[in-house]
């Protein structure tokens, strides 16, 4: 008889154990795919030989997919691949500077369209049965397809690519993960410019630093 109880706990502990890890257990056993949508900040760091300020903070937007593979214990290497459209602010008083004839002060913009690629490792860890955390690092290469400066009173765009600003700059990303019954999730990302936007002919420094907030389902 003891050693029929013995053997029924022992059972009964081990289908709780089970019972308890296999809610979010799919995530982190087996590779998964997943689509997500942020709304992103832009806070550019911006040095040039002017006496008042360039750009400012701008906003956007970033669609893509990720494709997360566990490595142990809840660690995980994660490629993604994201299109994003940003913009950044033309300060008003160098707009004002650039422009000393118009009446009415001209607004402009920096517009660019682009290919984020980061490639982050990450640690995740249950919460309860169904909610669980993630802390991710990483570098981001980002490639661009478009970048303008629009300014409201000429109405047309100037490619700036051909002016030698860089199609290509890295960042460094950060940020957090909130996962929810098994395919839902949520997070905050950061992203520190590491490289120059501006081409050697051109004055200054422009490095681009993004804020993001984001959520995504995994299928």
């Amino acid at each position: 008889m003891k050693k029929t109880l013995i053997a029924v706990a022992l059972a009964a502990v081990a289908f709780g154990t089970s019972a308890q890890t296999s809610t979010l257990q799919r995530e982190t056993d087996s590779p998964t795919f997943g689509v997500k949508a942020q709304w992103n900040l832009n806070s550019p760091t911006t040095s040039y030989n002017e006496p008042v300020s360039v750009y400012t903070n701008g906003s956007g937007f970033s669609a893509g997919a990720f494709y997360t593979i566990p490595l142990y214990r809840g660690l995980y290497v994660e490629p993604e691949l994201s299109v994003f459209y940003n913009t950044v602010i033309i300060d008003t008083d160098f707009m004002q500077a650039l422009f000393t004839d118009e009446k009415v002060p001209p607004q402009g913009s920096l517009r660019n369209v682009g290919l984020r690629i980061p490639v982050t490792v990450g640690w995740r860890f249950n919460l309860t049965d169904n909610m669980a955390l993630s802390l991710f690092t990483g570098p981001q290469l980002n490639v661009g397809l478009m970048l303008n400066r629009y300014v409201n009173t000429t109405k047309r765009n100037i490619n700036l690519y051909d002016q030698g600003w860089r199609r290509l700059d890295a960042q460094w990303t950060f940020g957090a993960r909130f996962y929810y019954a098994d395919n839902w999730m949520a997070e905050i990302t950061g992203g520190v410019g590491m490289t120059d936007l501006l081409g050697k002919s051109i004055p200054g420094n422009f490095r681009r630093n993004t804020f993001a907030v984001g959520v995504g389902y995994i299928f």
